[in-house]
């Protein structure tokens, strides 16, 4: 088996947090809605896990709406907000999860005004990718309704400016969506401070199981109308209806609380280990670049591209580790099917990466479980990779 470094498509689910999810299979197994002892183990399960999500987030317990996932979780914080209101002008960028803009585009093609963002080149003096608060204030208007930007980059693991956009928002009087997927246990998060209105992020990006996410829905502002997406019995204040995915959501309880006690000393250590696999292919191999900001970014995650192989889709010459070419999402065919392409990816075209180059791109992330070892294999692999191919270009045969 290659060494797992794609943590920030899917990561494997804490020894931990699998046992906790146990007996909500076998044992605790009733509905939550139920009035009977099962139904109540089930609903009290769910509740501490409610418990333990809003501690990480800084929020008060009934913000906190379950969901599928992340996917799940933006439509209903997008379209939610937006079905409330009859029109109104949007704001997001260009480098945003297709969770995100392929709603955005959905409510353009309803009638919605929609302004996407370009975060811009590296290079440019406050940019590197990063969305910031200045962008935000130059395109906000008086009839913005909501302004969606990602905590940080799921490509390049950049980080926004998070609390500078809530308070241009807040201001404004617009509304503050934030996917944070990638960024919610692996950096502190303070929704309050922030000026957060809404943030969603899903368990298994961050050690917990497949199938439960996280919708945080501010309380106390008229302004918040949430129009519910799926619809039926009155689960989670009616804005997300269906039966519980009670292992999941304890799963997910259970994953954030490990991420509360451990997240500073794992932050410490992914870093260490993700700048010594930066250095090593910087000083071996030519023409090795960092994508999006080299300082203001997650621990885990590095995105590089390989100048001495432009037009070369390195990815596809990779086997001794599991990394990705971008993000987790395949190009469909006409039927649907993934795996009909490989589109360029959109993250590093708002970048201004030539496409040659971005042919190059490896997204090589780390988890709790990536050992130093790890790390030596895959510098190891990829300079074997990058060398090879750079010699077959030199001496083509």
């Amino acid at each position: 088996m290659p060494v797992y470094l794609d943590n920030a498509a899917s990561s494997p689910c804490d020894p931990r947090v699998v046992e906790a999810m146990l007996p909500y299979f076998t044992e605790k197994f009733g509905n939550s809605l139920g009035k009977h002892q099962f139904g109540r183990q089930a609903a009290e399960g769910i509740e501490h896990a409610r418990q333990q999500v809003a501690a990480l987030l800084g929020a008060q317990p009934e913000e906190i709406i379950f969901t599928s996932g992340a996917s799940e979780a933006d439509n209903l914080a997008i379209k939610g907000v937006a079905h409330s209101k009859e029109k109104g002008h949007l704001i997001t960028s260009c480098a945003e999860h297709k969770a995100v803009l392929v709603p955005m585009h959905t409510l353009e093609n309803q009638g919605f005004d929609v302004t996407f963002i370009t975060p811009g080149p590296p290079g440019t003096p406050g940019m590197d990718g990063i969305v910031t608060e200045a962008m935000i204030a130059e395109v906000i208007r008086d009839d913005t309704v909501l302004v969606s930007i990602m905590a940080a980059n799921n490509e390049t693991g950049t980080i926004n400016e998070i609390g500078g956009i809530g308070r241009v928002c807040r201001e404004a009087g617009a509304l503050f969506h934030t996917d944070a997927t990638q960024y919610v246990g692996k950096v502190p998060v303070d929704v309050v401070g922030d000026s957060i209105d809404l943030l969603s992020f899903t368990g298994h990006k961050m050690y917990g199981p497949k199938g439960a996410g996280v919708l945080f829905i501010r309380q106390g502002d008229p302004r918040i109308d949430i129009h519910p997406i799926i619809e039926g019995g009155g689960h989670e204040r009616s804005l997300r209806a269906g039966t519980h995915n009670t292992p999941g959501i304890v799963g997910l309880g259970m994953a954030c609380g490990l991420c509360m006690d451990e997240m500073l000393e794992e932050s410490a250590r992914l870093t260490s280990l993700r700048d010594k696999l930066e250095a090593r292919l910087i000083s071996t191999l030519p023409g090795v670049m960092i994508n999006g900001s080299a300082e203001k970014r997650l621990p885990n995650i590095s995105n590089l591209c390989f100048g001495s192989v432009r037009g070369c889709a390195v990815i596809e010459h990779i086997t001794a580790i599991a990394c990705s070419s971008g993000s987790a999402i395949c190009t469909a065919d006409a039927g649907g099917n993934s795996g009909g392409g490989r589109a360029a990816s959109h993250v590093l075209a708002s970048l201004g990466v030539p496409n040659d180059l971005a042919a190059t791109a490896l997204r090589i992330s780390l988890g709790r479980f990536t050992t130093e070892q790890d790390i030596d294999i895959a510098t190891n692999h990829v300079i074997e990779v990058i060398t090879q191919i750079a010699s077959e270009v030199a001496s083509p045969t």
